[in-house]
C-alpha cells in the first residue's frame, strides 16, 4: 500500500505538464503532442493519449481520455480512462493557474519488483531532479508551484510481479483503491542528496490530508486483507494512516501505520489490535499445511521495521507483540511431542491417549508476550494451558535463521529446546516435581480421553 504512494508521484509529472500547456490551448493535436512529449522525456518512458477535450460544467477544465504509460518494448506500466483536470476561469483568462480538482478514473498500474526490492516506477531518474523544471521551460512553458484544492483517485489498481522466477502469479494485487485528497501542494525542492530516488524527493514536498479506502489486497497469493479505510495524511516526506479498519483471516482490525519516505532505507510503523483472527486462515496464510493450530487468535501490537525487502523487514523487525489463541487443538508441534518423548510416556498412556500426531491436543489457551529487535524474538511468560498438559515457554527465536533457543517447563520439568524451528533437540535440563506432575498428566489424560 505504502509503494502506491510512490506512484503518484509519477502522475504528478504528468499532470504538471498538462496544467502548464492550458493556458497556451489553441490547438488541441499540438497541445496532445506537446504534453506527451513533455513527460515521455521526463519519465523516459513512452506516453500515449487518445484524446484531449474542453469540460465546461460542473467546472471548466481539461479532459484526457486512455492515457497510458508504457515499457519501450510496449508493456504497460500505467493506464488511465479517464484525468479530468478542473481549474478556476479568471485566473486562466490571465494564464494563472488556480486548480481546483484532479480526478483519476480507473488507473490500472503494472510494475515489476526487482530483486533488490525496487519497483520499475514511471518516475524520473535522480539524476534529473535539478532541472526538472527546465523540462518545461525549454518548450516554451512556465515553471509551476502545483496548489489544488481537490485530488480524487477513483476505482484503482496495482498489480506487481517479480522480475525473477515465475511471472504468473503476482506478488501483490490491489483492487478498489480510492483516495480523495484535500489541500494538496507540491513545495520547492529543498537540498537532497543526489543519490535520494526521485520518488522520495517528490514525497519530501507534497502536504495532502484526506481519506483512503480498498477494497481487497492479496500478497503473494495468501495474504488477503479485505475493507482498508482511514484517515490519509502525507508531509515532509511521511505518509500516515491513522483510524484505520481492516478484514483479515475471518476476523478484523483496527490502528494505525506509517510510512517514512524520506529516510533511506525507508521505515514502517505499525499500531494496530486484531480480533477474532482464525489460526486455520492465518496458517493458510503462511502456507503452513496441515493446519497446525485451530482456535481464534487476539494480537495487539507496535512493530517497527525498514527496508525493502521481506529480508530487510525481518532484519529490521523491532517492538511489541501480545497474543492470545482460545480454545483450539494442537494438530503438530514438533517441542510437545518431543517433551513427550523424553519423557517416555507413551507407555504410560497405552490404550487411554489417542495418537496427537493424528488427532491433536486440545487446549483452552496459548497467550503470551513477544518482544522484537533486529530480528530476534525474545518470548517472555508464554503459556499454554490445555486440559492435558500445561506449558511455560521463555526464550528467543532467530526469525532470519528460524533457530530457537527456548526453555520450556512441564510436568515439574524443564526442557531445553534449541535449533530448527522446524525439528528442534529437546533435552531435559531438571526433573524436580517430575513424579508428581506425571501422575497429574495421566490422572488428566484417564479422565479425557477415557
Amino acid at each position: 500500500m505504502k509503494r502506491l504512494l510512490l506512484l503518484g508521484s509519477g502522475f504528478l509529472v504528468l499532470v504538471t505538464a498538462v496544467l502548464l500547456a492550458l493556458p497556451y490551448l489553441t490547438n488541441f493535436e499540438t497541445v496532445r503532442s506537446q504534453v506527451a512529449t513533455i513527460a515521455a522525456t521526463t519519465l523516459r518512458r513512452p506516453v500515449s493519449l487518445s484524446r484531449l477535450s474542453l469540460q465546461a460544467i460542473p467546472a471548466p477544465g481539461l479532459i484526457i481520455d486512455d492515457l497510458a504509460i508504457t515499457e519501450r518494448n510496449g508493456a504497460p506500466i500505467v493506464t488511465v480512462d479517464k484525468l479530468i483536470i478542473e481549474v478556476e476561469l479568471r485566473p486562466l483568462l490571465q494564464q494563472h493557474l488556480v486548480v481546483d480538482r484532479i480526478v483519476l478514473e480507473s488507473p490500472q498500474v503494472h510494475l515489476t519488483r526487482n530483486p533488490d526490492g525496487s519497483l520499475n516506477l514511471p518516475t524520473p531518474p535522480s539524476t534529473a531532479s535539478p532541472s526538472f523544471l527546465d523540462t518545461f521551460t525549454q518548450h516554451g512553458l512556465p515553471p509551476l508551484t502545483l496548489a489544488l484544492d481537490q485530488f480524487q483517485l477513483e476505482d484503482g489498481a496495482v498489480t506487481i510481479r517479480n522480475k525473477a522466477g515465475p511471472m504468473r502469479a503476482p506478488f501483490l494485487q490491489v483492487q478498489g483503491l480510492d483516495v480523495s485528497l484535500d489541500n494538496v501542494s507540491l513545495t520547492t525542492a529543498p537540498a537532497k542528496p543526489a543519490s535520494a530516488p526521485m520518488a522520495s524527493l517528490l514525497l519530501s514536498r507534497l502536504t495532502a490530508e484526506g481519506t483512503m479506502t480498498l477494497r481487497e489486497v492479496l500478497y503473494q497469493q495468501t495474504v488477503r486483507v479485505e475493507n482498508i479505510q482511514g484517515a490519509l495524511a502525507v508531509e515532509n516526506g511521511v505518509v500516515r494512516l491513522n483510524d484505520v479498519s481492516l478484514s483479515l483471516f475471518g476476523g478484523q482490525g483496527n490502528g494505525q501505520f506509517a510510512a517514512h519516505m524520506n529516510r533511506v532505507p525507508p521505515r514502517y510503523e505499525s499500531n494496530l489490535t486484531l480480533e477474532a483472527l482464525r489460526m486455520d486462515q492465518v496458517s493458510t496464510a503462511l502456507q503452513i499445511a496441515p493446519v497446525l493450530v485451530s482456535g481464534t487468535m487476539f494480537l495487539r501490537e507496535t512493530l517497527v521495521t525498514r527496508g525493502t525487502t521481506s529480508e530487510d523487514f525481518m532484519h529490521g523487525l523491532t517492538g511489541v507483540a501480545r497474543f492470545e489463541i482460545k480454545d483450539g487443538t494442537i494438530r503438530k508441534m514438533e517441542m510437545l511431542g518431543k517433551i513427550l518423548s523424553v519423557l517416555n510416556l507413551k507407555r504410560l498412556f497405552t490404550g487411554t491417549l489417542p495418537d496427537m500426531s493424528r488427532e491433536g491436543m486440545p487446549f483452552d489457551t496459548i497467550s503470551g508476550s513477544l518482544r522484537f529487535k533486529n530480528g530476534i524474538m525474545t518470548i517472555d511468560d508464554c503459556r499454554l494451558d490445555s486440559p492435558v498438559m500445561d506449558v511455560d515457554i521463555k526464550g528467543s527465536a532467530n526469525l532470519p535463521d528460524r533457530k530457537l533457543n527456548l526453555v520450556a517447563s512441564a510436568l515439574g520439568a524443564d526442557f531445553d529446546v534449541q535449533g530448527s524451528v522446524d525439528n528442534p533437540d529437546v533435552s531435559s535440563r531438571a526433573m524436580k516435581g517430575l513424579k508428581e506432575g506425571v501422575g497429574s498428566l495421566v490422572e488428566k489424560g484417564l479422565g479425557l480421553f477415557r
